[in-house]
């Protein structure tokens, strides 16, 4: 008898203990100081911590997420940018890489039970709709992640040619700026005075806005400006670089009119413009319009990763045009992609040797680093 107590006791205190183990620390929702809470409250369906951290599975409480089981076997955050990364990878490798976080990755509730697959292990779905294919992403991301280091190599080795060519670089632009700015005011000099023919008043005219566009944004390329650590992107500010797109296209599929094609033309730390041309049979194409101002330089966003061009010209019945680029390593200087996620607002994907530096060797040093998860 004394037996059966002793070991009903223990029961009972092992129940205890699983009881404590299992309770959660969270701040009760209209409290203000953390304190635990049940385990029977854990994913009841009723949400009782401000963060939501109690029912992580149930979606009772609006803020939080569904976390997938597991994780690939990797560490680190690709990639480091806020862009739709599927604009240079394929749709397999954007599904790899979006599940490449720290940690098993979370996604939004609305995207469970949907009978698409967001999680590598397909617990997002109902059991048997789903394969776990964590361990053929993991492959696949590990082969992505060797041919980025790749890429970083070759670019590097521009990037120190980039570097050796700044300072020449700047004194030529300087020297350009100075002459462009006499004829523009030469030529409007002559314009004012009536010594423009008639006929060719309204070309002269355009040019001198063209050129005006150009000094303004010219005069916010400073020789003491950030060009990057050491001044190797200095050598994108005496170029400019094309990008043809289609109407459709740039604007995610979403455009509902007959869509138009567009020349953009992106020059770094000066401005960024748009113009509607005309494809021909032969691949060339014909302007059909001015030029609009998307952006003017104004600022890294991001030191070395992400560039902000604002005060373009005025949408109708919408805001002054802005453009956000975003700066990734890559092998040569080439706009990768545009688009126009919301009304005027503009995200160019560009790829520059410039780019290739520690900080994005490092980055691919923490996803190449093996991480244990459950």
């Amino acid at each position: 008898e004394v037996r059966m107590k002793t070991q009903n006791l223990i029961l009972l205190l092992l129940a205890f203990l699983s009881v404590i183990l299992a309770d959660l620390t969270c701040i009760p929702i209209g409290e203000e100081k953390p304190k635990k809470i049940s385990s029977k409250w854990i994913n009841d369906g009723y949400c009782d911590c401000r963060d939501g951290s109690d029912e992580t599975e149930t979606g009772a409480c609006p803020k939080t997420r569904f976390q997938c089981k597991k994780s690939l076997p990797i560490s680190g955050d690709f990639p480091p940018m806020n862009f739709s990364i599927d604009w240079f990878y394929t749709k397999n490798e954007w599904q790899v890489l979006r599940l490449a976080s720290r940690g098993p990755p979370s996604i939004d509730w609305s995207k469970t039970r949907d009978k698409i697959c967001d999680c590598c292990d397909g617990s997002d779905e109902l059991p048997g709709t789903c394969t776990d294919r964590c361990n053929e992403f993991s492959q696949d991301l590990e082969d992505l992640v060797q041919s980025q280091f790749e890429t970083f190599n070759q670019g590097n080795n521009k990037r120190r040619k980039y570097v050796r060519a700044a300072k020449q670089i700047l004194s030529n632009m300087d020297a350009e700026t100075q002459e462009m700015n006499t004829n523009f005011q030469d030529t409007a000099r002559a314009f004012q005075q009536g010594a423009i023919p008639q006929y060719q008043q309204e070309e002269v005219a355009h040019y001198l806005q063209s050129l005006r566009t150009e000094l303004i944004s010219r005069s916010k390329i400073d020789p003491n400006k950030d060009y990057g650590t050491t001044r190797e992107f200095a050598v994108l500010a005496g170029n400019c670089f094309n990008f043809t797109s289609n109407e459709k296209e740039f604007k995610g599929g979403s455009f509902d009119g007959i869509p138009a094609d567009f020349l953009f033309t992106f020059c770094p730390f000066r401005r960024v413009t748009q113009q509607r041309i005309q494809l021909e049979n032969s691949g060339s194409f014909k302007l059909m319009d001015g030029p609009s101002l998307l952006g003017i330089w104004e600022a890294w966003t991001r030191p070395y990763e992400e560039m902000s061009y604002a005060n373009g010209d005025t949408c109708w019945n919408g805001p002054a045009r802005h453009v956000r680029v975003d700066v990734q390593c890559g092998v040569e200087d080439r706009i990768r992609n545009i688009l126009e996620p919301s009304k005027c607002i503009y995200e160019i994907l560009f790829e520059t040797p410039a780019a290739c530096n520690s900080n994005f060797k490092n980055f691919l040093n923490r996803m190449a680093k093996p991480q244990t998860h459950p």
